[in-house]
This record gives structure tokens, sequence and C-alpha cells, in this order.
């Protein structure tokens, strides 16, 4: 909410229930592309997205990073990607989370648990994001970044 821009494209990846997607439409956010591997998260995404009446500006998807060919150029780079996953696929999708962003663009890796931090800020480091800050909430670590 603190970050999030009026009319940004956003990515959430591993979406679940959509929760975050929508937050972000309701937020403003122009476009928001929800992924998620498990099916039947990304079915409970589509019926949430459909009954929040959302359809226009959320598209929900099977699918992971990097992106499939088939998604439209309009899905290449994004304002904010949102991904609240565990650390340790954070870490092994650190350069594709990066990528998927626009210069300047923010990330938000959250699922993060303390023990995991440090070794997350280092991989997504390497994959070219800058740390600008570090949120926790008890045991549980979410990273603030940017591209470049």
């Amino acid at each position: 909410e603190a970050f999030l821009q009026p009319g940004w494209r956003v990515l959430d990846l591993g979406t679940g229930s959509g929760i975050q997607a929508l937050a972000a439409a309701r937020l403003g956010a122009k476009k928001v592309l929800a992924l998620d591997n498990d099916p039947i998260a990304g079915r409970v995404a589509r019926t949430n997205v459909r009954a929040n009446g959302l359809s226009r500006r959320i598209t929900a998807r099977l699918g992971s990073l990097p992106l499939s060919n088939d998604v439209p150029n309009e899905w290449k780079a994004f304002d904010m990607v949102i991904a609240n996953i565990i650390a340790g696929v954070i870490q092994q999708l650190a350069q594709s989370l990066v990528e998927a962003l626009k210069p300047s663009g923010i990330l938000i890796a959250g699922g993060i648990i303390s023990e995991k931090l440090d070794a997350t800020k280092e991989a997504l480091a390497r994959a070219g994001a800058s740390i600008s800050e570090v949120k926790a909430d008890g045991d549980w670590r979410t990273i603030v970044a940017t591209r470049g």
C-alpha cells in the first residue's frame, strides 16, 4: 500500500487466493497479472477476481517466472512485483524477479523467515536488486527492493 502508485502494472507471483492482486487493483494498479503454479490456487484466484468485479484489471493465470512466450508483451515489464512465497523460491527466482521489473521498479518479497533473510538479500543483490528496507513481523521478513 505504501509503495504502489495508481496506474502501475503489477505482478503478483504466487498469488494463491489472489488477495494481493485484488488489493493492488483496489489501490489503483492499472493492470495486475496474478500467477500461481498451483491449478487450484489459480481457479480460486480467478473466482475471487470475478466475484470482486475486477476481471478487466486482473488476469489470473497458471504460471511462474520466467514468463512463458505466450504471455502478451504488455506483461513483460512491471512497475511492481509482489512475491509472498518462501525464501528458497525467492532465492531461486531472484534473477527472474528482478528482470520482470522496469528500471527502478519495486519488488516486495515476503514470506521469508528471519533465518533465511541474509541469503535471500544476497541472492537479490546478486541479481541486481537494491534493498531499500526490510520489514519485520514476528519471525517473518519482507524485503523491499528496487531494480538497479
